[in-house]
Parts: structure tokens; C-alpha cells; sequence
């Protein structure tokens, strides 16, 4: 697979168009295939959840394709952090914050950091949880609509909702710059009416 090409499922993933990079990577066996089958079936799976839709199916899907990176390419941290992430979505938040944090302490990227704190909040961690959020802001390198989304969630989650509120119009000051960060968006607009 090119860097072009790996490219082009990237803007797929970001723009949510998760059946295109299964079509795309249809066949295709390396690790970036793999990974990026993989990644889109755990999305299909998490919308269709969030959907309230039948969802099992398409976690097995990328399930299957988290094994055959993993057994092809053991090294990869990318597969262990799909199956953490397949974890969190199959409702495993214990077992999948192990997963994140051992991908973390491999790799301390600031990425990987956002889902320690995507578990520890799924584990009802909500102050741990934010901390870590802060800490990966101020790293600067990720999306801080995203960032702001997950601090809003989590404070709607302890029912603090001023809080939440404040949070939401903070991240709505940040200029989404794809079909996900305009979930996003939309996600912290409604958050700002609750």
C-alpha cells in the first residue's frame, strides 16, 4: 500500500466513511489493510451501537481482522490498541484500559493517552479521567474539539452540567476540520441544550 493510498483511508476514517476503506482494503493483506479493515468495522460496530442497532457482527468482523495483525505483525502497536479499543466497545472497560495503557507505555503518544482516559471514564474514573484529558491538551497535538468533547461527556457523566455546559461552548470555539470533528460538534451543541 502507497503512502497515498494510506492517506486516502485515513480522510475515509476521519470522514466517517467506514464501508469505502472495507471496499478499498477488500483483499489486501499487509499491515496497513489489515489495520485499517480492522479500525472501520470497530467504528460500523461502535455507531451501530450508539444506534441501539445489532452490532455483535461487525465487532467479530474486526475482531477477526485485530487477530491477523497481530499474528502477522506481533510488533505492532497499532493492533493492540485496536483490541483495546474492541474491548472498550464490547463493554470489557477493565481489560481494555490494560490494553490502552500497555500500548501507551510503549508508544507515549498523546493519542493513545485519550484512551487511558476514554476507559478510566467508562470505569466511572472520572477525576483520573480528567486529568488525563488536560494533560493530553496540553501536548497540543491532537483535536482539542475532541478533547473538549470527552472533558464535556465526562462532566455530564459525574452530573455536574454547568460544568458540562461551559466545556461543550469551550469546544465549540475549535473550527472542526472533518466529517468527525462535526459529529463532534454537533454532539457538544447538544450537550450545551441538555
Amino acid at each position: 500500500m502507497t503512502k497515498q493510498d494510506k492517506n486516502v483511508l485515513k480522510r475515509l476514517i476521519n470522514g466517517c466513511k467506514y464501508n469505502e476503506v472495507v471496499k478499498k482494503c477488500a483483499g489486501l493483506t499487509d499491515a496497513n489493510a489489515l489495520y485499517f479493515t480492522a479500525l472501520a468495522f470497530d467504528q460500523i460496530a461502535a455507531v451501530q451501537k450508539n444506534k441501539k442497532q445489532p452490532h455483535r457482527l461487525s465487532l467479530r468482523k474486526s475482531q477477526e481482522y485485530i487477530r491477523r495483525g497481530l499474528k502477522k505483525y506481533p510488533e505492532e502497536t497499532r493492533f493492540m490498541f485496536l483490541s483495546a479499543l474492541n474491548d472498550l466497545h464490547s463493554d470489557h472497560p477493565v481489560k481494555a484500559l490494560r490494553g490502552f495503557r500497555s500500548v501507551y507505555n510503549k508508544t507515549h503518544e498523546p493519542g493513545d493517552l485519550i484512551s487511558v482516559a476514554n476507559a478510566l471514564k467508562t470505569c466511572d474514573r472520572y477525576n483520573e479521567a480528567l486529568k488525563i484529558y488536560r494533560k493530553a491538551m496540553r501536548a497540543g497535538t491532537l483535536s482539542r474539539i475532541m478533547i473538549w468533547h470527552n472533558i464535556a461527556s465526562t462532566y455530564k457523566q459525574m452530573k455536574k452540567m454547568d460544568v458540562a455546559k461551559r466545556a461543550a461552548r469551550r469546544g465549540l470555539r475549535e473550527k472542526p476540520k472533518n466529517n468527525f470533528e462535526r459529529m463532534i460538534a454537533e454532539h457538544l451543541r447538544q450537550l450545551t441544550k441538555d
